[in-house]
């Protein structure tokens, strides 16, 4: 006899660095507790793309997790959340004054429609050995139940925003009289100023300052260096065109007294 599922909840993670908006980085692992209940009572896990489908083999929500709840004493199914992006830290915008995980906990939501967005909390933790914890507890799914609602959860991440950092190396000795970044876009950068890299070399630092730009997959924004004469009719002359986006993987930090502002070297070379 063919057994018989039904949905007791899904969930699905989106984020604004990728282009399709699909975060299919994140793998959401029951914990040992969750994994017995679902070997005991008869649950099922589907994975999809950016989430998954969590199903049960009693049509009633209310009475059957009632009935674990008193026999077993354990009030909701955990997971552990594990990125398979190695820069996920990099570029979604969580805090960087200390070590923290996400805690998503199912009575924490923002209802909109027929979906339920879990709130983005952190913890404190005295080392990371993961992203975080997901709980999603019975009483919320019974709730719904009871309200005739679907249990539909869904996780909304943000790019992180940096200071964009141009260091221009002048390689070729170009003469360059009034170098600029410019876009069609309302972001201005700071004027140039002359700096030693780490290598030792000379550089022009073009910073965005307090500007900080959001980190993307694919190139949202497109900067162009250009040198301009110091004079009223002046035409500019395009030295680089279409200047790289910053690669998550290397980013730096800024102090000033307690403040710190992420940053993003790149390196172009003239």
């Amino acid at each position: 006899m063919k057994t018989a599922f039904h949905i007791l909840f899904s969930l699905h993670v989106f984020h604004e660095y990728f282009e399709n908006g699909i975060c299919n980085c994140l793998v959401f692992k029951p914990t040992f507790t969750t994994l017995s209940l679902i070997k005991k009572y008869g649950f099922r896990i589907n994975e999809n793309s950016n989430g998954f489908t969590f199903y049960s083999t009693n049509s009633n929500a209310k009475d059957y997790l009632s009935y674990i709840e008193n026999n077993t004493g354990i009030d909701c199914f955990e997971f552990e959340i594990v990125s398979t992006n190695a820069n996920f830290n990099s570029f979604t915008d969580i805090p960087t004054n200390a070590i923290v995980q996400y805690s998503f906990l199912s009575n924490l939501v923002t209802v909109e429609t027929e979906t339920l967005i879990l709130q983005n909390n952190y913890i404190t933790v005295a080392s990371a050995n993961g992203m975080g914890t997901l709980k999603i507890f019975f009483t919320d799914i019974i709730t719904q139940f009871i309200n005739k609602l679907n249990c539909n959860y869904l996780i909304q991440l943000n790019s992180r925003a940096t200071q964009w950092r141009y260091y221009v190396i002048n390689e070729s000795q170009l003469s360059l009289s009034n170098p600029q970044i410019v876009s069609k876009n309302t972001i201005s950068f700071e004027e140039a100023i002359p700096v030693t890299i780490a290598n030792g070399k000379k550089a022009l630092l073009f910073s965005s300052g307090k500007n900080l730009i959001k980190m993307s997959e694919g190139v949202n924004y497109k900067f162009d260096l250009i040198d301009k004469a110091i004079s009223t009719n002046s035409t500019r002359k395009v030295i680089f065109k279409g200047l790289p986006n910053p690669n998550p993987k290397f980013l730096g930090i800024e102090e000033e007294s307690e403040n710190k502002t992420v940053t993003s070297p790149m390196y172009v070379y003239i």
